[in-house]
C-alpha cells in the first residue's frame, strides 16, 4: 500500500497515522500541543529528533515492529514532557546514542 506523507503543525494535538513506516527526522519538533500519538503497528523507523521537544506528550508506546529509533527522538526541555515510553519488542530497537 501507499505510504502517507504526513505535515504536523504546531496546533497538532492528537494523531493516528495508520499507513507509514517512517517518522522522519524533526517531523513532530516542537509540536508544543501535541498530546497523544498511536503509532502503527507497521512503523520501522522513529528517525532522530522526530518527537523532541513536544512538552505536552507524556506517554507513548512503541509497537513490535519498531527496529532503530534515532538520536534524541524523544528530546525534551527539561522537567517537561514525556514520562513514560513503553517498548513492545522482543528485540529491542537500535537506538542511535551518539550525540
Amino acid at each position: 500500500p501507499p505510504r502517507s506523507t504526513l505535515f504536523p503543525t504546531r496546533r497538532s494535538s492528537d494523531l493516528s497515522f495508520p499507513l507509514i513506516d517512517t517518522i522522519h527526522e524533526s517531523c513532530f519538533m516542537a509540536c508544543s500541543n501535541l498530546n497523544q500519538v498511536v503509532l502503527p503497528q507497521q512503523l520501522t523507523t522513529i528517525d532522530k529528533f522526530a518527537f523532541s521537544e513536544t512538552t505536552v506528550l507524556s506517554q507513548i508506546a512503541i509497537p513490535a515492529s519498531v527496529t532503530y529509533i534515532g538520536k534524541g527522538a524523544f528530546r525534551t526541555a527539561a522537567g517537561q514532557g514525556l514520562e513514560v515510553l513503553d517498548i513492545y519488542c522482543e528485540v529491542p530497537p537500535t537506538i542511535d546514542a551518539n550525540y
